[in-house]
Order: C-alpha cells, then structure tokens, then sequence
C-alpha cells in the first residue's frame, strides 16, 4: 500500500492538505503527526479537513518543549526534511529549504523517527470538547 507519513510543526498550506486529500481519495494511506500547541487558528480548520478526508492525525507535545520536525517520508522510500514549514510564509515569504532525496536507507530513518513520535502522541479530542480545548490552547 502507498503510504505518506508527515511529521509537521506548522501545516497551513492548502495546497499541501489538498495535495494529501487527493492521495487518500486514490487509496494512499497518509499518517501525520503534529506539535499540540499549533492546532488552532487556521490550522484547526486545515486539520478537521485533513481528518474528515481520512488522515490519521496524532497530536504530541513533548514534555518541556515542542515537535518541531518537518519531513515526509513517501512510500518508505522518498523523504523531504528541511526547515520548511508546510505553511504559506514558508512558501512565500520566509527564505526555507526542503531537501528532497529517494533513499531507501535514509527514508527506513525517517520512517522510525516517524513511528516513535507517532506512538507517543494522541489523537485530538473529539465533539464538543475540541472546540473548547482549542481555545484554552490558544490562551496559553
């Protein structure tokens, strides 16, 4: 099965949700994994799409400090890391790189790193409280 596992940060480019949304609507399983403290704003709204599409999101955030990672691992075989946030100031306004290599044996590095802070995070919650647990989040 093709699969996208996506570690971000900061994740407010609807080009890239879409991009992922159109994956999963032709069967490739995608799996993201993103720092607590930034589902808010217009990221809560990219996230909920991301989540009703059939993403399997997990939330993390790390005893003392942030998930600030930011790959893709494509099939277990292709990544992309860099300081790249997957956000429109990163696209647009911010000097970033991305770095964008097919290589097994890094892609089998990223993908364990992927594993771990994905089985230490948790899914969001879900009806009424998520609403409320946002905002508390953006008070902090």
């Amino acid at each position: 099965m093709a699969t996208i596992e996506m570690a971000a940060y900061a994740f407010t480019n609807e080009i890239i949700a879409m991009a992922l949304i159109d994956a999963i609507k032709r069967g490739v399983k995608v799996s993201l994994v993103m720092d607590k403290s930034q589902t808010k704003g217009p990221q809560a709204s990219l996230h909920d799409a991301l989540e009703k599409a059939g993403t399997a999101i997990r939330l993390v955030s790390p005893l003392g400090g942030i998930m600030h990672d930011k790959f893709i691992v494509v099939d277990g075989k292709n990544v992309e890391w860099g300081s790249y946030n997957y956000t429109g100031r990163a696209e647009d306004t911010n000097f970033e790189n991305a770095t964008f290599l097919s290589n097994d044996n890094l892609a089998q590095k990223y993908h364990s790193d992927f594993v771990s802070i994905y089985n230490q995070a948790t899914p969001e919650t879900q009806g009424l409280r998520r609403p409320l647990r946002r905002f508390l989040r953006r008070l902090r």
